[in-house]
């Protein structure tokens, strides 16, 4: 039965296919933000990135086709890691202020963004701030990609 997985502020759902329409099914995290939602190619479970109100990003998985959903390990970022956050925008600054630089902040996981799979099995998932997390377990654990979280453009090493 063809089906379309959808993430939104109400929950994860499914459109299904019946009777030449769509009907929409709630698969789980009832009144829960859920910024993606997709299928593992390789092993069929059901990823959920979660922007949950209270508990903030977390990610969640189904190995049953959705029919229940539980917590995967928390993404999180390495003690000492930094990012160069923009400046806060300010109803206060006078047009003929100084330009407001850039800040070297701890990074701290803000949103979960998009979940994506690589052909040796290999789970990917991007982040706020702009870091890229992969699990080559099955979603046991979750390291950042430092060559890309240290690249140049960046602003170089921000540990």
């Amino acid at each position: 039965m063809p089906r379309i997985l959808v993430g939104t502020r109400k929950g994860t759902f499914a459109f299904e296919r019946t009777n030449g329409s769509f009907k929409p099914r709630l698969l789980g995290h009832s009144g829960v933000g859920v910024n993606f939602v997709t299928r593992d190619p390789h092993t069929g479970t059901l990823w959920a990135a979660l922007g949950h109100g209270h508990w903030g990003a977390k990610l969640s998985r189904s190995k049953d086709d959705g029919a229940t959903w539980e917590d995967a390990p928390q993404i999180k970022y390495p003690e000492g890691a930094r990012y160069l956050a923009p400046p806060d925008p300010s109803e206060d600054t006078a047009p003929d202020a100084p330009p407001q630089r850039f800040t070297s902040r701890d990074a701290t996981l803000l949103k979960l963004w998009i979940i994506s799979f690589g052909k040796d099995g290999a789970i990917y998932v991007g982040t706020i701030p702009g870091g890229l997390f992969v699990s080559r377990d099955g979603g046991e654990s979750f390291e950042l990609n430092l060559p890309l979280w240290n690249h140049e453009s960046r602003g170089g090493d921000l540990f």
